[in-house]
């Protein structure tokens, strides 16, 4: 790649999916870097729906939502290393965080306890997929998600008064989308189903797009639990 490309002083990303790259150009790999801003529309979407609540524990989430759809588009427009990094902490500091707020309402530690956890657990999670193999990230990532929701829901339901009216149906809506979208995932980075050459949509694309998706009922399942302090 010639030194004058926009990006060729970066060290290459460890894992590249189906779309080739287009050398020299400041987006690379178009379909799956600008799919990335689904991320963003989520957690634009989740903001509109809670910019009248003030006191709300999952106002966090929003920002992390927001920060993998641009970590994302670096990864994807920068074929980078440094991208990489990037994308893969975001994923992770979503998650965990959720975690963390499990944790936090399951055995009340200081928060300086939860900061600790948090970053060690990113720390793991983003180290070990590096050392080991990265391609296992998505699988750990959705792991997680049933670890997060695990805590808060045996936090509440551990309670003499358990909620009434919980739905698990955006839990089971969220998990399924994930593994839909985890399939797409595995097809598109093994190139199964892949056209290179293809930079208007691809299935890289899609997982990004579901993966979007799939964060609002994650927020709405865990939402109910803030509904019900609220009342």
């Amino acid at each position: 790649m010639s030194s004058m490309c926009p990006w060729a002083g970066l060290e290459p990303a460890k894992l590249s999916f189906c779309e080739e790259a287009i050398q020299c150009a400041w987006v690379q790999r178009p379909a799956e870097a600008w799919s990335s801003f689904a991320f963003v529309i989520a957690a634009y979407y989740i903001y509109l729906q809670l910019k009248k609540r003030k006191h709300y524990n999952l106002w966090p989430m929003i920002p992390l939502v927001a920060l993998i759809g641009i970590t994302s588009f670096v990864l994807h427009a920068t074929s980078s290393f440094m991208g990489e990094l990037m994308d893969v902490s975001s994923m992770f500091m979503l998650i965990n965080y959720i975690i963390v707020v499990g944790l936090e309402q399951r055995f009340k530690f200081k928060k300086s306890i939860l900061m600790g956890i948090f970053i060690v657990m990113i720390t793991a999670c983003v180290g070990s997929l590096f050392l080991l193999s990265k391609s296992i990230g998505s699988a750990i990532f959705f792991l997680q998600i049933i670890l997060g929701v695990i805590l808060i829901t045996e936090y509440h339901f551990s309670k003499v008064d358990k909620p009434k009216g919980l739905s698990y149906k955006p839990l089971v809506l969220c998990l399924g989308t994930i593994l839909f979208a985890w399939g797409i995932w595995w097809l598109d980075m093994l190139k199964i189903v892949c056209d290179p050459t293809n930079h208007i949509f691809t299935g890289h694309a899609l997982w990004h797009i579901l993966g979007a998706l799939a964060i609002i009922p994650l927020w709405r399942f865990l939402d109910q639990f803030e509904m019900l302090k609220e009342q």
